[in-house]
């Protein structure tokens, strides 16, 4: 991976579960109920894994891919219904749904946002995907193959015997 690619993807995702994090926490406050503050808190978390993930890709660290990946192939998804919901992103974000009978749409944005419904019957049922996370999840995982691929040919090339 070339030092820019790293800088930009590890800042996106440092910078966005920072600013997710920090704009979760007083919302968590606002909150009634177990579940609605326990799903909340576990989005904190998320984002708190989200700046360990950062933090490792930017300092290089040879097993920092498959966190990162991980963690970016969460916010694919985004799926709504009356019955439960979810969505995640952390960065940046670039929503291509269906919202039934509506038909299609978009949403963009730069930042960190995060949804979740339980048994809201006036949420319609809308499916996409954050085509930002899939470009992004795409050339982590290929980084991620590549560097096993690399370290399965030094590992071959250092035992004796198997010229």
């Amino acid at each position: 991976m070339k030092l820019w690619q790293r800088r930009l993807i590890g800042i996106l995702t440092l910078g966005g579960s920072f600013l997710g994090m920090v704009i979760t926490i007083p919302f968590i406050l606002s909150q009634e109920g177990w579940l609605a503050i326990s799903i909340t808190i576990l989005f904190v978390l998320t984002y708190c894994i989200g700046i360990w993930c950062g933090m490792r890709l930017l300092e290089a660290s040879n097993k920092s891919l498959m966190p990162i990946t991980l963690f970016w192939t969460l916010q694919i998804p985004y799926l709504m219904s009356p019955l439960a919901g979810y969505s995640f992103a952390s960065g940046a974000l670039f929503y291509v749904y269906y919202r039934f009978p509506e038909g299609f749409g978009w949403l963009t944005r730069l930042g960190s946002q995060f949804e979740y419904s339980i048994l809201q019957p006036e949420k319609p049922f809308t499916i996409g995907i954050n085509l930002f996370a899939v470009l992004v999840a795409s050339f982590l995982a290929y980084q991620w193959n590549n560097s096993a691929s690399i370290a399965i040919e030094e590992a071959h090339e250092e035992m004796p015997g198997t010229d």
